[in-house]
Order: structure tokens, then sequence, then C-alpha cells
């Protein structure tokens, strides 16, 4: 089953790039919980799938052209390491944005239940209860 939670992120991150919300957010639990990154400016935990999708629309807000290049898929069994830039141009400077993102995924029945986002992969890994 592990490979197959695999297979649904990259589909996650395939969907948003793709601008097919609709699709995207049907990989998640309705009762969803995601923590942003600590070093975002405002760090807290999302409850349920309206919750995140107002954090979503909140980062679609901020930039054009928005999209994750994955890089890396750590296969954790339940959980999945996906390790991401950040590419966009924000909507109001125009300038072109890129940044480091790592998210910790859970994902139960085909769908993700609980996100964390981190700066590096180390951090995510040790989330995990693995060390380097």
């Amino acid at each position: 089953m592990s490979q197959e939670n695999v297979e649904i992120v990259r589909r996650v991150f395939e969907h948003f790039n793709a601008g097919d919300l609709p699709a995207f957010f049907e990989l998640f639990d309705p009762d969803v919980t995601y923590r942003n990154r600590e070093d975002e400016p405002d760090v807290r935990l999302y409850q349920g799938l309206d919750d995140y999708k107002g954090y979503v629309a909140s980062w679609l807000g901020m930039f054009d052209d928005l999209r994750f290049e994955t890089h890396d898929f750590v296969d954790l069994g339940d959980e999945v390491i996906a390790v991401a830039d950040l590419v966009g141009r924000g909507r109001h400077t125009g300038a072109d944005v890129r940044g480091s993102y790592v998210f910790l995924l859970r994902l139960r029945d085909g769908v993700i239940v609980q996100g964390r986002e981190y700066a590096a992969k180390e951090e995510a890994l040790e989330a995990a209860g693995l060390s380097k």
C-alpha cells in the first residue's frame, strides 16, 4: 500500500500544478489537519478541509503561476515525505519566487488525513521518527 501512497501524493502535486483544485482537494480527508512551516508569518494548525482550502486560497492570492517542482518522495508506509520547490511570481511585486518546502503527509484509505510543512528534509525525517 505504501507505493500507492507515493502515487497519491504525486497526483496531489500534479493536480495542484495543473490548477485542478477540485481534483486536488478530493485527495484530502474532510477532517484533514494541516500545519504550515514554523518560519511562515502566520503559523497555525488548519483543521478540516474548509480551513485548509482557505490556506491554499491565501497562497493562490499572493502568487501568479504558483506550482511545486517535486524532487524526491520518501515512502514511509502510511506517511510520505515530498521534497519540492515552490515556484511562482509575486502577484503585487512581479518578483520571481522560489523556496524549498518539505511535506510530511499521512494517508489513510487513499486520502491525506494529516499534513505538515518543513524547511528541510531532515526536519521531516526527524518528525517521522527517523534520524539521519
